[in-house]
């Protein structure tokens, strides 16, 4: 008897890559149907849409309050001659998901303030992206708690990022009786406007108040900055940032300059840490253009990326001992990074400012013996870990001016947008390497290192185990770099049409590059999101409560580099 044919198992359909993005889409566009002009998956953990402006700051509201997206990373404008593109960009640290909106606003042909609603009553990190849109577009936020410039002095009546100025801020079109820049705007006696608050302040409070400016020229800024401070007492009563002082208008020049004339700028944007945003450029190119660089490429990347982030955070550590007079960490720590310099002369030809990363790889091959001297350099660098973090651990000045100092709640860290280090100091675990990885970091066994303390100590000792954890993860790339090729084909003149934003964990948090092409051999939009730029803010607002001795530690312990706040 014959027997019956065996009937073979249905084969299960492969999982959908971007179920979870598409589940999202369908929530909110359940849950707002007329709010959307469009909504849909990107790539994996990223979404982008457009939502109308009538009902913008009620899909805010859902975002934040029911959608689970808490973290402001950024928001910028695009000019489009005729109208604003305001892009505001979202991470939800629990879902591990972008999103990136888009509200279209007209405008006219004049360079005339354009009203539009502040984000900040429901966003709080969104107060400084808004006056830096005000300062450079001209869009004013209705309701924003402090609506004045950000970058340029106050005597600067343009906003230079409209389409109708040239790189040097002169009007293309005079006939449009657009003005340029201030006739002495090249000195530094521009006006400084002071906050609204302070103006509208009742005099007989503001006599019992002391104000004391830091900078711009001061050791404890750690750059050209002004840190206006409120005393009450010895007690921080109110604080204000005065940036811009190193401002190159970076974002202009990627509009005026070709893709490939743009790669030395990077490196210039955080001369502390170049090849990290050389690698938020040139990965933003890559989405455009679709290039994929070689295996061989992306370790190269990783390693070099995770030697910058040691050199960086050494230097932190020699600065932050310098801030309470720890003289002996300062030198420690240089003569350290300089094992790091050493390596990027070896390989890129320059210590600080390699320019090393192309579009679709890196610029030459590593060198013959690198790997032997990059474990030689980082075996010395550990030794020498123990004993350099132990002369901070074990110093009773420094431990009173670190421990239970500058306290940093989890949930202020995410309303003021706080990222990198600092961020994760106050026990909420994001790290984009490992949340939303990029290139080919899921390959390697690394730990984002937390801390429930923080304080300024907490947010010295994530230095301390990221150096850790960095040096783990340059061994293994070292040990299991592939063969192959270094560079990917990649074009030099015109990118294809359309829209990227990158994503790096940079030493001081997640940095990015927003750009907008339309297929020109140059930008329509770049805009460079700052980590150092937001967590000054954070730093801003934690000094208000504190006594002014340790307000200027809690500045140091957020690392700012004002060449990537000032851009």
């Amino acid at each position: 008897m014959a027997s019956k044919p065996q009937l073979k198992p249905p084969v299960a359909p492969p999982p959908d890559p971007l179920q979870a993005e598409k589940e999202m889409v369908r929530t909110l566009l359940g849950a707002l149907p007329n709010d959307f002009v469009n909504l849909k998956p990107a790539r994996r953990r990223r979404l982008v849409g457009q939502c109308l402006p009538a009902t913008f700051l009620h899909v805010l509201a859902f975002l934040r309050n029911e959608a689970g997206f808490d973290h402001f990373n950024y928001m910028t404008a695009v000019d489009l001659r005729t109208s604003f593109d305001l892009v505001y960009d979202f991470w939800s640290i629990q879902k591990h998901m972008e999103l990136l909106l888009k509200v279209n606003i007209p405008h006219g042909q004049k360079d005339e303030l354009v009203p539009f609603s502040t984000s900040t009553g429901v966003y709080p990190a969104a107060e400084w992206f808004e006056r830096e849109v005000y300062d450079l577009f001209g869009i004013e936020f209705t309701g924003h708690p402090d609506q004045r410039r950000i970058l340029l002095r106050e005597d600067w009546k343009t906003h230079p990022l409209r389409k109708i100025y040239d790189r040097r801020g002169n009007p293309i079109n005079p006939a449009l009786g657009a003005a340029g820049p201030p006739a002495l705007w090249r000195t530094n006696e521009g006006k400084i406007a002071l906050p609204k608050k302070w103006l509208e302040e009742d005099p007989e409070v503001s006599e019992s108040v002391l104000t004391v400016n830091f900078g711009p020229h001061h050791p404890s800024t750690h750059g050209p900055l002004m840190v206006r401070l409120r005393l009450n007492g010895e007690m921080v009563y109110d604080a204000d940032i005065v940036m811009g002082y190193l401002h190159r208008n970076h974002e202009k020049l990627g509009e005026n300059n070709t893709w490939i004339q743009m790669l030395p700028y990077p490196d210039r944007t955080n001369y502390v840490s170049p090849i990290n945003w050389e690698w938020a450029y040139v990965r933003a190119v890559e989405e455009l253009e679709g290039i994929e660089p070689p295996q061989r490429a992306e370790y190269i990347r990783v390693i070099m990326a995770e030697l910058d982030r040691i050199q960086s955070h050494l230097m932190f550590l020699a600065t932050s001992g310098d801030t309470v007079g720890q003289l002996t960490g300062f030198v420690w720590g240089l003569r350290d990074r300089e094992l790091i310099l050493d390596l990027n002369e070896m390989v890129a030809g320059a210590r600080m400012l390699p320019n090393y990363f192309r579009f679709g790889g890196v610029n030459r091959d590593l060198p013959k013996g690198f790997s032997e001297r990059a474990n030689n350099a980082l075996d010395l660098i550990e030794s020498h870990l123990a004993e350099f973090s132990a002369i901070y651990e074990r110093n009773p000045v420094f431990l009173g001016r670190f421990k239970g100092v500058g306290v940093l709640s989890p949930q202020n860290a995410i309303d003021w947008g706080a990222v990198g280090p600092g961020l994760r100091a106050s026990g909420v675990q994001f790290d984009v390497r490992r949340d939303d990885p990029y290139s080919v970091y899921d390959h390697f066994d690394f730990d984002v290192v937390v801390s429930n303390d923080g304080d300024n100590l907490a947010r010295f000792m994530m230095r301390v185990e990221e150096i850790k954890q960095s040096i783990s993860i340059v061994r293994q790339a070292l040990h299991g770099l592939p063969s192959g090729p270094y560079q990917a084909k990649a074009s030099v003149l015109s990118i294809p049409p359309g829209e990227s934003s990158s994503r790096i964990e940079t030493p001081r948090g997640e940095g990015s590059y927003f750009l907008v092409s339309d297929g020109s051999p140059r930008a329509v939009r770049m805009k460079i999101k700052s980590a150092a730029f937001i967590n000054l803010y954070v730093a801003k607002r934690q000094m208000v409560g504190e006594k002014l001795q340790d307000a200027l530690v809690i500045l140091g312990t957020w690392d700012p580099v004002l060449g990537e706040i000032d851009r």
